[in-house]
């Protein structure tokens, strides 16, 4: 769904929410449970182009969204907002 990349730390990090074919008739709680909506961040390096880690939020972190870092360009710490559960990471 969403990315941010933060040079200071040659990362790029990506969102998981969901197939379009899947929202395109309107959201299915049913897909969640089957699995067709995602609860992980990716990390990736930036300048290698590879996928290094992969965060799963568990059940509380389902469809994140947008992934931000703090201000300073050079913090490494940043948060996400889960649309289902409305929980912050």
């Amino acid at each position: 769904y969403d990315f941010w990349y933060q040079p200071y730390h040659n990362v790029m990090i990506s969102t998981e929410y969901g197939a379009p074919k899947l929202f395109l008739k309107g959201f299915d709680p049913t897909h969640v449970q089957d699995g067709g909506y995602g609860q992980c961040l990716n990390i990736f390096n930036w300048s290698e182009q590879k996928l290094i880690q992969k965060l799963d939020l568990g059940s509380d972190g389902f469809l994140p969204l947008e992934v931000r870092f703090l201000h300073d360009p050079k913090s490494d710490q940043g948060f996400v907002g889960c649309a289902l559960t409305a929980n912050v990471f």
